[in-house]
C-alpha cells in the first residue's frame, strides 16, 4: 500500500511532506515540553494553577505517568492563542512559545491539505 502510494511523483511528493510534517511537529513537542518544564521548575503557582500539566515526553519527577494529560491539552492549546504571563517577562521563554506555535501552524498547514487529498482519493 505505501509502495503503490509512493510510485507515483505525487505521491512520493505527499509523502516526503508528510515525513517532514511529522518532524516539525516533534519539534514542536519538545518546545511545549521545555515550556512546561521551565513552567514546572521557576513558575510552580502557574503551573499548578494550570492544572500540573505534564509534557508530550516530560513529567514532572515523582509524578504519576499519565497525570496532567488534560491539562497538557489544555495548556497547549490554550497557549497557541494567548502568551501566559510568565513567558512574556523572557526573550527565551517567548521564543519557545513562537517556535512551538510555528510547529503546529506548520502541521496543520501541510497536513489539512494532505489529509483532504487522501480522502477525495478515495471517491
Amino acid at each position: 500500500m505505501i509502495l503503490a502510494a509512493t510510485s507515483s511523483p505525487l505521491g512520493l511528493v505527499c509523502a516526503t511532506l508528510l515525513v517532514i510534517a511529522v518532524g516539525v511537529l516533534l519539534y514542536g513537542f519538545i518546545e511545549f515540553d521545555r515550556l512546561v518544564r521551565v513552567e514546572h521548575q521557576f513558575y510552580r503557582e502557574a503551573w499548578e494553577s494550570d492544572g500540573s500539566p505534564c509534557g508530550f515526553f516530560w513529567g514532572a519527577p515523582g509524578s504519576f505517568p499519565f497525570a496532567g494529560y488534560f491539562s497538557r491539552n489544555r495548556a497547549a492549546f490554550r497557549w497557541l492563542f494567548r502568551t501566559p504571563a510568565w513567558v512574556a517577562t523572557s526573550p527565551e521563554h517567548s521564543q519557545l512559545l513562537r517556535r512551538f506555535r510555528i510547529c503546529v501552524i506548520t502541521w496543520n498547514v501541510v497536513c489539512l491539505p494532505l489529509a483532504l487529498g487522501i480522502i477525495a482519493s478515495f471517491k
